[in-house]
């Protein structure tokens, strides 16, 4: 059963993360399930929203560099050694800034990133590096604009320095929140790993929760997909879709998010639909997303899976908080 527990941080901010609806998605959670899976990790924030209690735990990412994150962070020894990293990379930005300010920030940032992008392109993610690869890539999102990750064609970071002259301060060395990560991890059974979702669903089994976070689907053609070289196009989406179906025949129980557009609710016609609008903080606006499950959610308002700073009241008619349903489509029986 998911306990109430305050969500930890996520070290490394993810284009498509979840903090914003957190509130939103965790109610929607089953309340019981043997394993956690989440194939598309990225930042991990709703792993880390979770209070597990020893739950045997599936993380999995393409991108080696949050593979290697996420293995310095379960280590007693690489924890600490990410810790040394990122004070070292503090010290230097800082002395940089101090000295040629933003140009001298800028060009640290381009020397890391170019170091960090042969490790990519050599290949040299190896057993002795990923403290290392893993210290660069939240160096690099701490100070890239808009902190986003992005990999060109050619699998290279190529997003741009961010600070501006008059915010030239950046907390790139957090201890507290290495720490509290490295905790966490330790309390859970975890297992990382860096291949294809549907490699990694294979450990999925009957009962077990999984959450899929895929790119999303395109509502318009400048929509940002590109989170590694090899994008994810519409054959991937199937695939995903694919999955699903699969895990639903396995008695996993599944929550998978994507865009709401007339393509996804075609895609997925049939499983349960939940429009969940989502804040983009730009100018107030909100986008929809939605929220896809294999299963017919319980919401309490007073539920165990609820931190105690987002516990709400009000039901819909389905039995779903009106807080967390939306729109819904009908639901497939298991």
């Amino acid at each position: 059963m998911i306990e109430e527990r305050r969500p930890i941080r996520p070290i490394v901010t993810w284009v498509g993360g979840k903090v914003r609806v957190l509130d939103r998605l965790l109610p929607l959670m089953p309340r019981t399930f043997s394993a956690y899976h989440e194939p598309f990790c990225g930042s991990a924030s709703a792993f880390l929203a979770m209070n597990l209690s020893g739950k045997r735990v599936f993380l999995n990412d393409s991108n080696a560099a949050v593979y290697a994150l996420f293995r310095s962070l379960k280590s007693v020894a690489d924890a600490r050694a990410l810790n040394t990293h990122l004070a070292r990379y503090q010290k230097q930005y800082d002395a940089a800034c101090k000295v040629g300010g933003r140009e001298g920030g800028r060009q640290m940032y381009e020397a890391v990133r170019e170091v960090f992008n042969r490790a990519k392109r050599d290949n040299a993610i190896t057993d002795t590096s990923p403290v290392k690869l893993a210290a660069a890539l939240v160096f690099l999102n701490r100070t890239a604009y808009g902190s986003v990750y992005r990999e060109n064609a050619e699998g290279s970071m190529n997003v741009t320095y961010g600070p501006s002259h008059q915010r030239l301060t950046v907390a790139i060395h957090r201890p507290h929140l290495v720490d509290a990560l490295h905790a966490y991890m330790a309390r859970n059974d975890m297992r990382l790993s860096c291949k294809d979702f549907s490699a990694a669903l294979r450990a999925a089994r009957r009962d077990d929760f999984v959450f899929m976070d895929p790119p999303y689907w395109p509502v318009h053609t400048r929509q940002f997909t590109s989170y590694q070289s090899h994008g994810f196009a519409e054959e991937a989406q199937l695939r995903v879709r694919q999955a699903l179906d699969e895990l639903t025949q396995k008695g996993c129980h599944v929550m998978l998010l994507n865009s709401d557009s007339p393509q996804v609710r075609s895609l997925y016609r049939g499983y349960k639909l939940t429009r969940l609008p989502v804040p983009t903080g730009i100018a107030g606006r909100t986008r929809h997303d939605l929220v896809i499950l294999n299963y017919s959610p319980s919401c309490k308002s007073q539920g165990s899976q609820t931190p105690a700073s987002t516990a709400h009241t009000g039901r819909a008619a389905t039995g779903a908080c009106q807080r967390c349903s939306g729109t819904q489509g009908a639901g497939r029986r298991l």
